[in-house]
Formats: C-alpha cells, structure tokens, sequence
C-alpha cells in the first residue's frame, strides 16, 4: 500500500492547463495542438497520482537514485545536514520521492504541516523539501507485523526490577559509549559527511557489520523487508515512466536495494557519487529557518547533552544563536529561550532565571516549529513558554528552593489537553513526561549525569522512573 503526501493527487494536471490558458497563441488552430500536446505531457507526469502505463520497447527507463541516510547524523554532522541533503534532492532534481517510513505515518503526516517527522532526521530534510516543491513523497517501507508473543516479552524484559545504583552504573558506559560517538559526529571527526556514507566500501562494512551481528532468522526477515521495499519503489516506479525517483533510506538498504533493482528491466539504477560535489552556494540555498531551532536544540536542549555538554561544539552553536535571532528576533520568546540554554551551559542561573522568567510570563503559547522530539527538544512540550517554565523550576531546584520548583512542577501536571503530557513520537512510542515530572517532585532536579538517567529512563518506558 502506498500513500501520497501531495495533498491533491494530480495537481500538476490542472496546473498544466492553467499555464497553457495564461499563453498567448498565435491561431486558434496552433492553440489547439498545444493544448493536446500539454495535456499528453501531463497525463504522463508522475505527479498524476493513476499515471499512464506504458509497455514494450517504446518505454523509458526510469532512473532510480539512492540515497543512504544515517538516521542520527544530519543535526549532529557538519558534514551531513539537511540543507546538504536537500542540496543534494535538488541536484537530482527527482519527479518523486520515497522514503523510509510506512504508509499510515504519511497519512498522519499530511493533516498538519507541524506533525513533520524529525526522527529519522532525513525525513524532515526530505518533506520539507518536497513540500517546498510540491513534489510527490511516498512511503514505501514495510515492517513484518509483531506477534503478540514477542511484545508482551519485551514488556516483561523491560519491567524486571533493579536498584537506583545497579540502574545508573548500568547506564554509565551506554551514555560514555554515546556522548563518545556524538561528539566525534558534532566536531566532523568521523567519515559521517554526505560523500563518505556514499562511498561503495562505506555501505558494504554498513551492510556487514549489521549482517554479522544478527541471527538467521532476522536476516531472513530483513531479506523479506528489502524485497518488500523494492515492491513498493517498483510501484511507485510504474507511475513514473522514463522518469527520475529519489530513494531516501537508511544507509544499510542501500546495497540490497541496489542488487534488487538492477535486475529489472525497466530502471536504470544512478550512482549518487554522479552528483558530488556539492557547491557551499547549492548548500546555502537549501537552509530553511527550522534547521536553526533543531540544530541549535540538539547542541543546547538534547537529552543527551544533560550530563555531557561538552559533547557538542559550542561555536557553531554560538553561530546558530546569532542566525536564530537573526530570524526570530532577539527579543522573541524562541530567540530568549536559546539564550537562557546558553547560560545555563556555562552555569550562569541568575542571568538565565532573569531570561526565562520572562519568557514564562509571556501570555502567548509560541508552537516549535515542528514536532517536538526529544533529541532536539527536552523537555518535548509543545510550546516555548511551556519549556521556559520547565527549566525555570530546575534553576529553583539547583538554588535549593525545591518548594518553588515543585510549585511550577504541579502547573506543568494541570498542562490542557492532558494528551500534551505524552507525546506520540517515532512509531507508535511515547514520552511519559506526566510520570517524568512526578519524579522531579519527589526527588529534586540535580543536573548532571543523574538528570541523564532520569530522562532517559521516561524515554524508555520503564514501569518507574527514578527514584
């Protein structure tokens, strides 16, 4: 099943038509053959969601190109952004899209421009620029459906009893190993940048380093998925006769895809590596305002970063802040916001008391401008009064003043609609910020790697968070 985003299926039909009434003509017998002409032109298009079947010699290759995708790089990786990204769709200049996500996502999607995805990152890099374009995007994923069984053992794993020590020493070396790995990301130290991850012998160790570490059985159903997946490009591929798609996936089904594809006699598989370089002006003129607020929230307002600031590099995030007031405002509750992070990251409370407490009088709700995710945007409420008021009580909680804190803890708790205090995120999980919060009541915010713990317990859904 396939499903796309362009909100109305074949526009580019009746676009056609108004571009061919606003022309003039010279006879009305000429105007004639160019109104039978465009309207062949646009029955062909693959923005016409029924398309035309061609068969037989007379039809055109379609020209396929993939792009790898690492799912956690693009607001981390200087060399890997969603400007560079977009850059790079631009280039290619596709007819269609697909990307890895399933079909009932995009549905969800499409009713509100706010509900872009922003995990996987290349999703919002992706739709934002199809939007832009007005180019069709189709979800061509496929997941095995879980059996019971397995879900109800995971939930038994996850709620097996530990203490609060065995729990933090446990989650010591997983967050070590991350900030690790993040940090090597933020500073550009890994071949992580566009052009690496599309190097042959990049994927290949992608491709072997996920088969060698996985059972049989699961290499099976990753071979079921990857054929499925090829099903549904091929499908998309059938709307788009002698036409070019773009294929955004993670990087692993790059190489299955591109086996898998190659055998079909009527696409031409590109290489992406045609593409490069990237020009810095083709780069500049794929920036879009958002990219300020998630990269400038990944660097001063992750989860991640609660316990290892110093995993990110702070001049670019110095950068980001003069391009977001640039943007917003300096005195905009978004732009005041950012500013209070960066206080804070240097342990300045009183300035960034002063700051937030402006901002949580505001009377206004200012909406992030997307969906909030929590690598991006902790605590993920919807608003930036609604953070700026989350963060003032963890200023009172560090000055020992936990009475105040709880105070605007339990205003946070009373937040309408009550669904706000958990969040849907990535495919069908959630965020049990309601539970998150009635732990800072019980045991004052501290800061640090606990505050780490802490958060990354609620992201995990286990049956308790700390204490």
């Amino acid at each position: 099943m396939l499903l796309s985003l362009h909100s109305q299926s074949g526009s580019s039909f009746p676009l056609a038509i108004r571009r061919l009434g606003s022309s003039p003509m010279r006879t009305p017998f000429r105007s004639l053959l160019t109104s039978l002409a465009l309207l062949f032109t646009a029955h062909l298009s693959c923005a016409h969601s029924e398309g035309l079947s061609l068969s037989g010699p007379e039809r055109d290759k379609t020209e396929i190109v993939l792009i790898a995708a690492h799912h956690s790089v693009l607001f981390l990786h200087p060399g890997y952004t969603p400007a560079i990204l977009r850059a790079l769709l631009t280039k290619i200049s596709p007819a269609a899209v697909c990307i890895e996500a399933l079909p009932e996502d995009v549905f969800e999607w499409r009713k509100n421009d706010s509900l872009i995805p922003t995990w996987p990152q290349e999703l919002y890099a992706t739709m934002t620029w199809a939007k832009k374009r007005e180019i069709l995007v189709w979800g061509a994923d496929w997941r095995e459906p879980q059996k019971q069984e397995q879900s109800q053992s995971s939930k038994e794993k996850q709620s097996s009893v530990t203490t609060v020590g065995e729990r933090l020493q446990k989650f010591k070396k997983f967050y070590r190993d991350l900030i690790i790995w993040e940090a090597e990301q933020a500073f550009g130290e890994s071949k992580e940048d566009i052009e690496s991850t599309h190097n042959l012998e990049a994927l290949a160790k992608v491709e072997s380093v996920i088969t060698d570490a996985i059972s049989p059985e699961e290499r099976a159903s990753y071979n079921l998925r990857d054929d499925r997946i090829t099903q549904n490009i091929l499908n998309v591929a059938s709307k788009c006769p002698g036409m070019r798609i773009a294929v955004v996936f993670g990087a692993y089904h790059y190489l299955p895809q591109v086996r898998r594809l190659q055998k079909q006699p009527h696409i031409r598989v590109i290489a992406t590596t045609e593409f490069f370089p990237l020009r810095n002006q083709e780069v500049g003129a794929e920036w879009h305002d958002g990219d300020t607020v998630l990269l400038l929230g990944v660097n001063l307002d992750s989860w991640q970063i609660l316990g290892a600031p110093q995993s990110r590099n702070h001049q670019r995030s110095k950068s980001l802040l003069n391009k977001l007031s640039e943007t917003y405002g300096p005195e905009s509750p978004i732009s005041q916001y950012y500013q209070a992070k960066w206080r804070l990251l240097f342990g300045d409370l009183a300035k960034a008391k002063e700051i937030l407490e402006g901002v949580a009088r505001e009377g206004s709700q200012t909406a992030l401008p997307y969906y909030s995710d929590r690598r991006w945007s902790w605590t993920p409420f919807p608003a930036i009064e609604l953070k700026a008021k989350f963060y003032l009580a963890t200023i009172f909680d560090l000055e020992n003043r936990h009475e105040q804190a709880a105070a605007l803890y339990r205003q946070l708790l009373e937040l309408k609609p009550q669904s706000n205090l958990i969040p849907q995120a990535w495919r069908g999980s959630y965020i049990d910020l309601k539970k998150y919060i009635e732990s800072l009541i019980g045991d004052a915010y501290q800061g640090g790697l606990w505050e780490a713990l802490r958060a990354q317990e609620a992201l995990m859904l286990r049956p308790r968070v700390l204490p």
